[in-house]
């Protein structure tokens, strides 16, 4: 179900009893052979994965705590999955269903899935400078030693950035997506089908302080405070030269923040305004959330963020970390996306917004993690934090320069 991991973690003695007690809810068939731990941490969001080796073949073993996951909303995404399986999808993994006929277990406040193994692997990072990132001393962190985060480690002086891919990649994963949101149309929803996207309306209010620091003092607070009084420099794992590229890019937030005043706050709000069809959309769509193999894609994963939006949320968010700024891989992956199901241009004017929100929305997500609970994630969570930002920030500043040059 997830990309072949980077190491292989024996299990401890306590996960393997709770393990055990997990797979005793499912048929004979999905009982483990070997069981191989795919984290060394838990997750931003607190997830936990285990390859399995069974009779029924490799199976994926989930676990999410119940403070990330409410039930009604694990069941309405599996709701979802089943559907789209129903109507032919086959790269996404539904859940298998215990011998209570439930797609999940609730055992120690944690919710635990079983997930058929997807074939695959994901798109690799690459190392790309960024004129103007802070470069570390090379002596801070391993740079070759990787850890299933989410991201790809690059060198201490570099940020983790993304590749291009080969273009037949970038059809293959538009195309798939497009098939699953043609395949989850059908579902039913409770609201009308016809609407304003939710998701503009959540990109405004969380950045709308920001955009008034008059009403919202705490969003100007020092760049090195959270709102506890405590300093990200007091984090016992960050180097120097890390705290330096914090600030860096907190700063390059604001001034963005400051120039687009204007102008981003009215656009979000005409695009509040615009009806569009709502339907079942996978929210987090991003480019290390799909597999390829030799054939193309392969599978499709993390579907924690499923709501009920307008298609452009997702096309937005996957095709910005897919094609960068890049205007021809934006063309291709639009028009690859169009073959299976054709866009409106409100779905267009959509996209175009949301992919500019979607930049600073990291930025702002991750501020409040790393400032307001930094004692909780491991060294290397933050590292692929601030990669993340980096890259958007790349992206940013690219844009800014694409269009006054215009």
């Amino acid at each position: 179900m997830l990309q072949k991991p980077y190491r292989s973690i024996v299990v401890s003695m306590t996960s393997m009893k709770a393990i055990m007690r997990i797979m005793s809810e499912y048929p004979g068939e999905c009982s483990p052979e070997s069981i191989v731990s795919l984290d060394r941490h838990a997750g931003l969001d607190g997830v936990l994965h285990w390859r399995m080796e069974t009779a029924a073949g490799p199976l994926c073993l989930r676990c999410r705590p119940k403070r990330f996951q409410r039930l009604d909303h694990l069941q309405y995404s599996q709701a979802v999955l089943w559907h789209a399986v129903c109507e032919g999808i086959d790269f996404v993994p539904l859940p298998l269903e215990t011998i209570r006929h439930r797609g999940y277990v609730y055992h120690g406040e944690r919710y635990w899935e079983l997930l058929p193994w997807l074939p695959g692997e994901n798109e690799p990072f690459e190392s790309v400078f960024v004129p103007g990132y802070p470069r570390g001393s090379g002596t801070d962190r391993d740079a070759n030693r990787t850890e299933n985060v989410g991201l790809s480690r690059a060198a201490p002086s570099q940020p983790a950035m993304y590749r291009k891919m080969a273009l037949d990649r970038l059809a293959s994963a538009m195309i798939g997506l497009a098939q699953f949101h043609e395949a989850t149309s059908t579902f039913p929803l409770p609201n009308e089908p016809l609407g304003p996207s939710p998701a503009v309306a959540g990109c405004l209010a969380r950045l709308e302080p920001y955009f008034d620091p008059f009403k919202h003092p705490s969003c100007r607070r020092p760049h090195d405070q959270s709102l506890s009084g405590q300093s990200l420099s007091d984090h016992p794992f960050f180097p120097e030269h890390r705290r330096r590229e914090w600030n860096l890019r907190l700063e390059e937030f604001q001034g963005y923040i400051d120039r687009c005043r204007d102008s981003l706050p009215e656009r979000l709000r005409q695009a509040g305004r615009l009806n569009v069809p709502i339907q079942p959309c996978i929210g987090n769509a991003h480019r290390r959330h799909i597999l390829y193999d030799t054939e193309g894609l392969s599978g499709m994963i993390d579907f924690k963020e499923m709501s009920a939006d307008s298609v452009a949320l997702d096309i937005a968010s996957l095709l910005g970390t897919l094609a960068g700024n890049d205007s021809q891989y934006w063309t291709y992956g639009l028009k690859a996306y169009g073959t299976v199901r054709p866009l409106s241009k409100e779905e267009r004017e959509l996209i175009a917004v949301l992919d500019l929100a979607g930049m600073l929305l990291t930025t702002v997500k991750y501020r409040s993690l790393l400032t307001e609970t930094t004692a909780d994630f491991t060294f290397r969570q933050c590292e692929a934090m601030l990669d993340e930002i980096a890259w958007h920030h790349h992206r940013l500043t690219d844009y800014e320069n694409h269009r006054g040059a215009a």
